[in-house]
């Protein structure tokens, strides 16, 4: 009917699309109480033309009358037609397609060379891959490169399939989730001819998918599902994944839940399984750590981690081995075997920790690893031998040490001899009660306190044992404070209830206690209360457990241990009251009698902090010496003290030339962490260096250095920082390049060491989890696939397209020649029999 109307209003049907279906639609009509007035108005003008031809004279019949009210009346509904805009509206079919997602496992797991034992297991990926058992188990491709090539095989089939029933969504997952990229519905022969509205792509060769970047350090399926399911437009996903869940944050039940939600909205989860389903056989030494500094002539602890998985009751040989690294960083080529270990394994694997001791004989830089013997059938021999070895630097000078007690306490004789016996140490002692004409205690006896710059300048560590405050004025604290803070020297603060009070509250030394990693507050009053206080019984050490893996308190290689053997030690009987450790100092003992704690806690005792380039460390307790009673020999006492010195002696060299420290925030990461990296660097004259940026570079063991910039500090002079991401597995070595005009003929060396590890709960759980993705994909209405199912995949994701109607521009009917001759005619056949029957 609608084109029999345009063929009678002489339309052009060229204007409208050839697929399209044509709509009259009104574009003028009235709406709400207009509606009213225009029938109102028609109402009226029908009444006015009957009434008035009624009235007409009657030289006019009847019929004409009636026929002459028909015309008046047709013209009128004519224009009132076009009052209202009548026009034909195309309409044409357009097909809306859902998005499918393809997840790609992204995590450490997936760089797996799985051995293929069982031959079922071995027999599909060999149909995958249309490749023979034989080759599988020979060549071992990892999963990440098994998932691409299937995914590249003839021609990109499953993924041209993928893009013929939807928009592929391509996503990384691992403990992150990642948008890779989005692509266009494609048409194929059997849809060319329909339209759809996202530009779908004409038929062209399929794009080939970005490989996989496997180096994420966990799998988080749950958040992988919850982003896949927040797109409502999601018809169906599909994962690629060895299914190991690695997340804290969410356990099987969750899991569960997210995957009924996806059935619930709709979204079948199909997941392919990529992996060997067995338990894998392997040895794995994950881990080798021994401190980053040691004396030369001294043992020293390499501790080496091993870790089996699935392997019977067995005896297997780990070695120690010992490298050279070189002037540039690289590690020598010669390689000395060391130590050599047989170790049994028990049944069903698991974790043991193996403690080797080494005496270095020469100084230097050297890096030690372990190698463990392959088994039968291991699943990797790549990691028989850890990715990270560790780097020992090995000093050959001794550290100069300054000793300084107000008088001959128990305290001091007994660090006295322990300093003076340690071949590592070159001590000079000062009692300043000693008789003038007897010589003073230490390897390098001295006749007077250093305090000139030079003389005090030449030691390493300055140690004040309840120092008596007569003997010091304001310029030998003021030199000390330069020692500390822009010579790179170690200071360490014991007091006594002696001279404690007046020395921190004189006014000639107070100053002192700016260098203080506490803070105290009136300190006459706090020695008066100190008076006061009863010393009748010991108090308990308040080791701070999370710090119990500080240098100076670690006795043992396991945290846990060195508690255990700090709770055996005699407890405190007297402190000085310090009220709280100043910001970014760290507290390591802790009064344990409840009375004393104030509002900031309890109170510090034994506490370590940063001045300037130097360490500080405030002891404020006396009694260590009846720490010797521990242990065979006074081992824990003489341990805690040759410690305390080394730690103090780490914030410089023992050349005396330090321009600054570069720090990093752990000496272990894992990849991925965030390296956060701290400056503290001096010019020529040892004043704060001012520069907008320091240029620095990082090395990785037998790798090129690669350089990065850091940043001044805000409101801090002479500080920069930066954060680096650990993203390769090894030692790592920082650097700081000093500008040369800034320096003298020989540039200092600043650096930083730490070694970077794989995560092991990623290296751990690596066998393919098919009842957890089964479960998941039932729960979803989806499944389970193995890798040579692909087709049955595609016969599994849903049809989600949609067929809607879509109206395009309407088209005026009224603005063509005809309706105005239409128009015309009638007014003019009224006019004609108007005149024939002589009306008005």
């Amino acid at each position: 009917m609608i084109a029999r109307l345009l063929q009678l209003i002489g339309f052009d049907a060229d204007r409208i699309p050839p697929d399209a279906e044509m709509r009259l639609v009104w574009t003028n009509v009235p709406s709400s109480w207009r509606v009213f007035v225009l029938i109102g108005v028609a109402v009226f003008v029908l009444y006015a033309v009957l009434f008035l031809y009624r009235r007409e004279i009657n030289t006019c019949p009847i019929w004409c009358k009636r026929f002459l009210s028909g015309i008046r009346l047709a013209a009128l509904a004519l224009l009132l037609a076009i009052f209202l805009g009548p026009a034909v509206a195309p309409i044409q079919k357009q097909t809306s397609y859902p998005n499918v997602a393809l997840l790609r496992d992204a995590s450490q797991s997936m760089n797996t060379e799985d051995r293929y034992l069982d031959d079922e297991s071995a027999q599909i990926v060999a149909n995958a891959t249309d490749s023979s058992v034989s080759s599988i188990r020979s060549r071992r491709p990892s999963r990440t490169a098994l998932l691409d090539e299937v995914l590249e095989r003839e021609e990109r089939k499953f993924i041209k399939e993928i893009e013929e029933l939807g928009k592929l969504r391509l996503i990384d997952f691992g403990n992150d989730v990642i948008d890779v990229e989005t692509r266009p519905i494609r048409k194929s022969d059997e849809t060319e001819q329909e339209t759809d509205e996202d530009n779908p792509q004409t038929m062209e060769p399929v794009a080939a998918l970005p490989k996989t970047d496997s180096t994420q350090r966990g799998t988080d399926l749950y958040q992988a599902i919850a982003k896949t399911i927040n797109d409502d437009r999601t018809s169906a996903a599909i994962f690629f994944t060895d299914g190991q869940h690695t997340s804290n944050e969410s356990g099987p039940d969750q899991l569960l839940a997210i995957a009924k939600s996806a059935g619930d909205e709709g979204i079948p989860l199909l997941f392919v399984g990529l992996g060997d389903p067995d338990p894998p056989r392997n040895l794995q030494v994950s881990e080798v750590y021994a401190d980053p500094q040691v004396w030369r002539g001294d043992p020293f602890e390499i501790q080496v981690v091993l870790q089996a998985f699935g392997v019977e009751s067995q005896t297997v040989i780990v070695t120690l081995f010992e490298r050279k690294v070189l002037e540039d960083g690289k590690l020598s080529s010669t390689e000395t075997e060391l130590q050599r270990r047989e170790v049994t394994i028990p049944d069903g694997g698991g974790q043991q920790r193996l403690i080797f001791s080494h005496t270095s004989a020469s100084e230097g830089r050297f890096s030690y690893t372990a190698r463990v013997t392959p088994i039968e059938n291991e699943l990797s021999e790549a990691d028989n031998e850890p990715e990270s070895p560790a780097e020992v630097k090995v000093l050959g000078e001794q550290a100069r040490v300054l000793l300084v007690s107000g008088s001959p306490t128990w305290e001091f004789r007994g660090l006295q001899r322990v300093l003076t016996r340690e071949k590592s140490v070159d001590v000079s002692c000062w009692l300043q009660t000693m008789d003038v004409k007897r010589q003073q205690d230490g390897n390098t006896a001295i006749d007077r306190l250093p305090v000139t710059r030079e003389a005090l300048f030449d030691y390493d560590v300055i140690i004040l044992a309840d120092p008596n405050p007569i003997e010091f004025d304001a310029a030998w604290l003021d030199l000390l404070k330069q020692f500390i803070g822009e010579h790179a020297g170690g200071f360490l603060y014991m007091a006594g209830p002696k001279y404690s009070g007046r020395f921190l509250a004189s006014a000639k030394t107070r100053e002192l206690r700016d260098v203080l990693p506490v803070g105290f507050g009136d300190v006459r009053a706090v020695e008066v209360q100190t008076l006061l206080a009863s010393n009748a019984r010991a108090w308990d050490l308040g080791v701070v457990s999370s710090n119990v893996d500080q240098p100076i308190m670690r006795f043992y290689p396991e945290p846990n241990r060195s508690l255990d053997q700090w709770k055996t030690l005699s407890g405190i009987y007297w402190s000085f009251p310090a009220q709280q450790a100043k910001p970014a100092s760290r507290v390591l003992i802790e009064h344990t009698d409840p009375t004393l704690r104030g509002a900031d806690g309890a109170r510090p005792l034994l506490a370590t902090g940063q001045y300037g380039s130097g360490r500080s460390v405030y002891i404020g307790f006396n009694g260590t010496w009846r720490w010797r009673q521990a242990g065979n020999n006074s081992e824990y006492y003489k341990r805690f003290w040759i410690q305390m010195v080394r730690y103090l002696i780490a914030g410089r060299t023992l050349e005396g030339k330090r321009r600054g420290t570069i720090e990093a925030d752990r000496f272990r990461y894992q990849l991925g962490d965030r390296v956060n990296l701290l400056a503290r660097l001096k010019d020529a004259s040892y004043r704060p260096l001012a520069l907008e940026q320091v240029s620095a570079t990082i090395q990785t063991a037998g790798k090129d250095p690669v350089p990065f910039t850091l940043k001044p500090v805000p409101n801090q002079p002479g500080h920069y920082q930066s954060t680096l991401t650990a993203r390769a597995t090894g030692q790592h070595i920082v650097r700081v390049d000093v500008p040369n005009q800034l320096v003298s003929e020989k540039a200092p060396k600043i650096e930083a060491s730490f070694s970077v590890s794989t995560p092991t709960v990623e290296s751990n759980a690596v066998w393919l989890n098919k009842s957890l993705l089964s479960t998941l994909g039932q729960a979803s209405g989806g499944g389970y696939f193995e890798l040579n199912q692909l087709e049955q995949v595609i016969a599994s994701i849903p049809d989600a397209s949609r067929t809607i109607d879509v109206q395009g521009t309407p088209i005026p009917l009224w603005d063509t020649s005809r309706v105005l001759l239409i128009l015309v005619g009638l007014l003019c056949i009224e006019w004609a029999v108007r005149k024939q029957f002589k009306l008005m």
